[in-house]
């Protein structure tokens, strides 16, 4: 970084972000300007705040001095199953929390951040760049910076990628949300327009090489219950304040769509078998996870892109990609429903 004054040179910095050899490096990506100083973002989301210096040795020299630097935090991952390269996912998430943009509000006492992976978040500039007095304690100083500051994220931050399944709550003012590419579940309260929970599932190349991530979601109508599925599983959740908790995992692969019933009791899955040419549907209880059909319902030859159960739960009906809908009537008469099979081609 070169700082010009009246077209000379005045100061060259060339460790921007207060690296030492051993930390990786980092390219500038960001400068915003304040009454004060400058504050210069990173590829990685670092954060550094220089400052002008009050006793400089050489007036055309030093100009300004170094305050701290702030590291952006990364996702929290609650569930993690295995990680084929670590060093690739790290640098994979610093990638995407990039710093794109910055600016300062006009009264100079907030800094907003934009990142590349579509998080928004402000700081206050009173923690980020404090002013101190002239006669304050080089110890107290020293504590005053090394504290955590604490970035506000816009409705707690979003995906930073395309949201491939969502569902809505009946009894719950509750969003579900889930993303492929980010590989994380959020779950939305749609009165406060805020992400209560986010979870991510960290992506793993298995022997095969294929990469196994969350494709699907399904809301139980009580809003505290939730089945996901991956590529290599079926998972139902308990969903907590602040986390998800496992109840039961199925050996159900690449389940695309899921859907429970209006009144909660039935779990409708739909997926392909390896080697066929249909999609299949299961119908599970969804409280012993019981299959309630000797055999899955054969679906259509290509992707079910959606589920409806009927108004009673008297029928399910599947549509599938290539426009054929099937539906699927229960006989309440059976000891165990059975279920016929009625194809309309649109």
């Amino acid at each position: 970084m070169y700082l010009i004054q009246q077209n000379q040179v005045v100061q060259t910095i060339n460790n921007c972000f207060g690296l030492s050899d051993s930390d990786p490096a980092t390219s500038l990506t960001s400068l915003t300007i304040f009454e004060r100083g400058f504050i210069a973002g990173s590829d990685n989301g670092t954060l550094a705040v220089w400052t002008k210096s009050d006793h400089p040795e050489n007036e055309n020299q030093i100009y300004f001095k170094y305050l701290r630097t702030k590291k952006a935090p990364l996702q929290k991952n609650r569930n993690v199953f295995m990680i084929f390269n670590i060093k690739d996912y790290i640098e994979e998430l610093a990638k995407r929390k990039a710093i794109v943009s910055m600016d300062i509000s006009p009264t100079q006492d907030l800094l907003a951040i934009c990142y590349r992976n579509n998080d928004i978040a402000t700081v206050s500039l009173d923690q980020l760049a404090p002013d101190f007095e002239d006669h304050i304690d080089p110890f107290k100083m020293k504590k005053i910076l090394e504290k955590d500051i604490q970035l506000n994220y816009l409705y707690n931050g979003f995906h930073n990628g395309p949201i491939n399944w969502i569902d809505v709550c009946i009894q719950r003012p509750i969003i579900a949300t889930c993303s492929t590419y980010d590989s994380t579940i959020r779950l939305w309260n749609y009165n406060s327009f805020k992400s209560e929970l986010v979870i991510t599932f960290n992506k793993f190349e298995d022997a095969r090489g294929e990469i196994t991530s969350v494709l699907s979601l399904a809301l139980h109508p009580s809003g505290y219950y939730m089945a996901v599925g991956f590529s290599d599983r079926l998972e139902i959740f308990h969903i907590c304040s602040e986390e998800l908790r496992t109840f039961r995992k199925i050996l159900v692969k690449n389940a695309t769509c899921m859907k429970f019933s209006r009144g909660g009791h039935m779990l409708a899955v739909a997926y392909p078998r390896p080697n066929q040419s249909h999609y299949y549907i299961n119908l599970y209880n969804s409280y012993t996870l019981e299959l309630l059909t000797p055999y899955p319902l054969k679906g259509p030859v290509s992707a079910v892109t959606d589920l409806l159960w009927t108004k009673k739960d008297e029928s399910i009906v599947s549509c599938g990609l290539d426009g054929s809908v099937f539906e699927w009537k229960i006989n309440p008469q059976e000891d165990f429903p059975r279920y016929k099979n009625n194809v309309v081609i649109i």
